[in-house]
């Protein structure tokens, strides 16, 4: 007499290890996506609402910011835009008394592509107030 047991298990088996490698394949976009919206709440935290008190708490989130892009930029190059803008923004931090016009045209024309950029990320962080 054959086991019809084994045979069942095998089955069973198939079905789940075809769910888990596509959600494994589909996994990418997500974590791009999880890492531009922590990107873009750090920029918030620095460039739109205060919540530090210090420079060096400021450096940290600039950091966390940084580092929130590289990861979103990594696992999707959709996210390169928001990386380099980042990156340019925060690069210009305490360059304002000498700034040219066009250098802060720039600056301002770079935060705008940072907040279209949160907005598709699904986290809008609002235009930039004086």
């Amino acid at each position: 007499m054959i086991r019809t047991t084994t045979r069942s298990r095998l089955l069973t088996g198939v079905p789940l290890a075809i769910v888990a490698a596509a959600l494994a394949a589909c996994s990418g976009g997500g974590t791009g996506q999880a890492a531009a919206q922590g990107a873009c709440k750090a920029y918030a935290n620095v460039n739109r609402h205060q919540v530090t008190t210090t420079a060096a708490q400021a450096d940290a989130v600039v950091a966390t910011a940084r580092a929130d892009a590289d990861r979103a930029a990594t696992a999707d190059p959709a996210w390169a835009g928001l990386q380099r803008d980042i990156t340019y923004v925060f690069s210009r931090r305490g360059e304002f008394d000498t700034a040219t016009a066009a250098e802060m045209d720039a600056y301002f024309a770079a935060d705008r592509r940072v907040q279209a950029d949160c907005v598709s990320a699904g986290e809008d962080i609002g235009p930039l107030r004086p």
